[in-house]
C-alpha cells in the first residue's frame, strides 16, 4: 500500500526525529528523542530491536546470536510446522497476532508459532515529524486470516517513553476469535543478576509452563519451586551462571504494569497497559531454549509479555468459546506504553 518516508523533511538531528535505513536487507526505522533511541523493523513484523536509554547508553533489548535476518530471503533447511519464528529470531520485541504459542489450525487456516504478523513486511508512513513529537503508522494484512492490523508508534520530546496504539479489524464476513500479545525480551547489558521483576500489589496466581524447570503446583507470586524441590523467588532474575529454563504466566493482575529494575545501574524498563485488554503476563527466564534447539545454551534473556490469554492453541480457545471475539467489520483496540526510568 505505502512505504512513505521523506528524507527532505527528516534531516533534523535534535529533539524528536525519525530515520530510515536497511539492516541485512531489512528496512529499519529509528525513532529518537533526548532520552530514547528506538529501532523498528517494518520489513520484519515491526520488531523493536533497540530500546536504548541514552543517558546511560543502555539498550534494554535482548540481541540473539542470529542477528537480523530477512524471512523473505531465507528458505528453511527443512519444513517446520512452527514457521520461521526461531530461524529469524533476532531477539528484541515481536507482535503476536492472531494467535499465541504453538502452531495451530483455526477455521481451516494453518497458523504458525506465535501467529502471522511477526515475519511479514509491514507498510508504514510518517504521520508526524516535528521537534516535539514523531509518530509513525504501520499496517499489515494477515495472509491466512482476514485481519487488518494497524499500529502507531509515538515518541514525545519530554518523555523517556514509547507510546503504542493499535487496532485490529476483521475484514471477513464471519465472526472470529483471536489471541493478541507483545513479546519483548530483555538482555545484556541491561539484564543481569541484580535485576528484579516488580508487579502491582495484590494476590497473583502463577501458572508454570510444562517442560521447564518449574515444578507443577498451585503458586502465588513470586514464590514457586524448582523440579528438584528447591524454592525460588521468581521476582529475582537469575544471574547468567545460574540460568535455567523457566517459563510461567501470571494472572490476577489489578493493573497492567510491570517493571524490570536493574539495581546495578539504577535503571528500570517498564510496560503499562489496560489490564482489561491484556489480563495476563507471560515470563520466560533466563534460558528459555535450554540446551536444545533453538538456543543450545546460548540465551541469557528475560521475556516480559502482556497477553490476552495464557498460551493455548487458538483452535482450543475457540472450542471453549475463549479468546477475543470479533464480529465481521468490527475493530478492537489496544494501547501500551514502554518506558525507562532511573531510580
Amino acid at each position: 500500500m505505502y512505504n512513505t518516508f521523506d528524507p527532505n523533511k527528516s534531516t533534523r538531528n535534535y529533539n524528536c526525529r525519525v530515520r530510515e535505513s536497511v539492516v541485512n536487507g531489512v528496512k529499519q526505522l529509528s525513532l529518537d528523542n533526548r532520552y530514547l533511541h528506538v529501532s523498528v523493523l517494518p520489513g520484519k513484523g515491526t520488531d523493536i530491536v533497540e530500546f536504548l536509554y541514552k543517558p546511560l547508553d543502555l539498550d534494554a533489548m535482548y540481541h540473539s546470536w542470529t542477528g537480523v535476518r530477512d524471512p523473505a530471503r531465507r528458505m528453511p533447511t527443512s519444513p517446520d510446522p512452527g514457521g520461521v519464528f526461531f530461524d529469524t529470531y533476532e531477539g528484541g520485541w515481536q507482535e503476536l497476532f492472531p494467535s499465541i504459542g504453538t502452531a495451530t489450525t483455526y477455521r481451516g487456516a494453518k497458523l504458525p508459532f506465535h501467529g502471522e504478523v511477526h515475519s511479514l513486511n509491514w507498510d508504514y508512513c510518517v504521520e508526524k515529524d516535528a521537534e516535539d513529537e514523531v509518530t509513525v503508522k504501520f499496517s499489515v494484512r494477515t495472509i491466512r486470516t482476514p485481519y487488518l492490523l494497524e499500529k502507531w508508534l509515538t515518541l514525545r520530546s519530554d518523555e523517556p517513553a514509547l507510546h503504542i496504539r493499535e487496532r485490529a479489524t476483521n475484514e471477513g464476513m464471519a465472526p472470529l476469535q483471536f489471541s493478541w500479545g507483545h513479546h519483548p525480551a530483555l538482555g545484556p547489558a541491561f539484564l543481569d543478576g541484580s535485576c528484579t521483576i516488580e508487579l502491582p500489589a495484590g494476590e497473583k496466581r502463577l501458572h508454570p509452563y510444562p517442560g521447564t524447570r518449574l515444578k507443577p503446583g498451585d503458586y502465588r507470586w513470586p514464590n514457586a519451586m524448582l523440579d528438584d524441590g528447591a524454592p525460588i523467588d521468581l521476582s529475582k532474575v537469575l544471574p547468567p551462571e545460574k540460568k535455567c529454563p523457566i517459563e510461567f504466566g501470571v494472572t490476577g493482575l489489578r493493573e497492567g504494569n510491570v517493571e524490570v529494575r536493574n539495581h546495578n545501574h539504577g535503571l528500570a524498563f517498564g510496560l503499562k497497559w489496560d489490564v482489561r485488554q491484556l489480563p495476563c503476563i507471560w515470563f520466560w527466564e533466563p534460558d528459555c531454549g535450554g540446551q536444545d534447539y533453538p538456543s543450545f545454551g546460548r540465551d541469557y534473556c528475560l521475556g516480559v509479555e502482556p497477553w490476552t490469554n495464557l498460551p493455548e492453541p487458538l483452535a482450543s480457545l475457540a472450542e471453549r468459546g475463549a479468546g477475543v471475539h470479533i464480529a465481521p467489520g468490527e475493530t478492537k483496540e489496544l494501547e501500551l506504553t514502554a518506558y525507562c526510568r532511573t531510580f
